[in-house]
């Protein structure tokens, strides 16, 4: 359905758009923006901290202490018998901006979910994740005073959004390359509610329509990563002796190696099952979607469709050491959103390209110095950008974002069972950013978005003996 009507349009270059942030402030949701009123809501993006905080890069960063469940052929970094859990939530502060005015808001709600683990050693690796990827929460409002029927109020609300249950295989092919697959459960339900009414004049019928619809389908994701070792990393050993020229003892001096990974994923287009409902109702009173309703119009329950989901594809490269101390990754994604149909209507959508890249640097990782040493030597300090062309496109101008990103990943150690140890990472990114222009654009965003994710790296397959 093509929700860029003209009313819509001119409440998004006035003011009464700003009312959409106090009308949900610290609701559970990951997204008050107007600009969730399109395609299926608001592009959560990434939801890893980890990933975030170096700009959203994702294509080929993998990591043995954590999970990339946006690059289905990076779960080969898991240990033979180790399991790696994650989760995170996260918080956004926005400010919206008109030509005259400007209000803050706030929210905040659940990030991801990811397990990982082997199938089969050295080959064969799985993982399960949940994660939000589309959140409507907003509310407009606008007014036309002096009218022959004195006040018309109009308001547009939507409420819901889309989640994604993924379960990924990926398989290492022989060393260096590796594949995978992901197949995503789309599930939820978006509501959009619109109404006109009359509060001056207690006779006339004001109106209010509710489109809803609901996704139930299966998608898929896949990836492939090639990792090319420019040198061995070969230890030496410095020898120090004694002034009669005998050897007191052998200091290990292990060295680097360059390491270029580079991949690329793709998601083909397809058409995910649903069902759509319009309900057309009257009503008295002054609106606010709250006054009880006195007659039904037309109701229609539930008919099937389908949505068409756009194509999806990104490459990129990583190019670090084989301590990891220092690493810069790179990648460009595109998504093909002119294809973009909803129950057979267009969207006020249009194709985008995404560019990103971050930098990680740990002053003394413990692969290469296993000895004890300052603890802030040992955490991941990481730093990124990105721009993207934006999916929508309103009154004929795209509408960009951009953002500049930091965080750190702090190592922790778990006591689990017995004597054993887990090593987990408490990762944190911030993004700051901004959705639109003022030149082009009616509305323009400026964000901070908090991410944060828990990592716990452990075994669990082994067997152990008894005396």
């Amino acid at each position: 359905m093509n929700y860029s009507t003209p009313m819509l349009r001119k409440l998004l270059g006035s003011f009464a758009i700003l009312t959409c942030a106090s009308q949900a402030l610290f609701a559970q949701t990951l997204s008050q923006s107007p600009y969730g009123r399109f395609a299926l809501g608001d592009q959560i993006g990434t939801s890893a901290p980890q990933l975030n905080a170096l700009g959203g890069t994702f294509t080929t960063l993998i990591d043995s202490n954590s999970l990339n469940i946006y690059q289905p052929a990076s779960l080969t970094s898991i240990s033979r018998s180790g399991v790696i859990f994650e989760a995170g939530i996260n918080g956004l502060t926005t400010q919206y901006q008109t030509a005259n005015s400007k209000l803050n808001g706030r929210t905040a709600g659940f990030g991801y979910f990811s397990l990982g683990f082997p199938l089969v050693k050295n080959r064969w690796f799985a993982a399960i994740n949940l994660s939000p990827i589309t959140n409507s929460g907003f509310t407009l409002r606008d007014s036309l005073k002096n009218q022959p029927e004195g006040t018309v109020r109009f308001g547009y609300r939507g409420t819901g959004g889309f989640s994604s249950f993924g379960f990924t295989n990926s398989i290492q092919l022989f060393k260096g390359l590796s594949i995978g697959i992901q197949a995503n459960y789309i599930f939820g339900k978006n509501n959009y509610f619109s109404e006109v009414a009359f509060p001056d004049d207690g006779f006339i019928r004001n109106s209010r329509i509710t489109n809803s619809f609901q996704l139930s389908d299966i998608s898929l994701n896949t990836g492939i990563l090639y990792q090319i070792n420019f040198k061995k990393p070969k230890d030496k050993f410095k020898i120090e002796r004694d002034s009669a020229g005998k050897t007191i003892k052998e200091i290990k001096i292990s060295r680097d190696s360059l390491q270029l990974q580079i991949g690329a994923t793709f998601a083909p287009a397809t058409a995910i099952k649903g069902n759509y409902t319009f309900l057309s109702e009257s009503f008295f009173g002054d609106g606010q979607f709250s006054s009880d309703v006195i007659d039904t119009s037309l109701f229609i329950n539930q008919q099937k469709g389908n949505v068409k989901m756009p194509m999806r594809a990104s490459a990129g490269f990583t190019l670090k050491n084989c301590y990891n101390s220092l690493l810069f990754a790179a990648d460009v994604q595109y998504t093909d959103w002119n294809s973009f149909k909803i129950f057979e209507r267009a969207d006020s959508v249009h194709s985008s390209t995404r560019f990103s890249g971050g930098l990680q640097w740990i002053p003394r990782p413990y692969e290469k110095y296993p000895n004890k040493t300052s603890y802030f030597k040992r955490v991941r300090y990481r730093l990124g950008g990105y721009y993207s062309t934006g999916a929508l496109k309103i009154n004929g101008a795209s509408i960009p974002e951009m953002g500049l990103t930091i965080g750190f990943g702090l190592p922790i150690t778990l006591r689990t069972y017995g004597n054993r140890s887990a090593t987990s990472l408490l990762n944190f990114a911030i993004i700051a950013g901004q959705r639109g222009q003022k030149n082009t654009n009616p509305l323009v965003e400026k964000f901070v978005r908090l991410s944060v994710g828990f990592s716990l790296n452990d075994k669990w397959f082994n067997k152990y003996k008894y005396d």
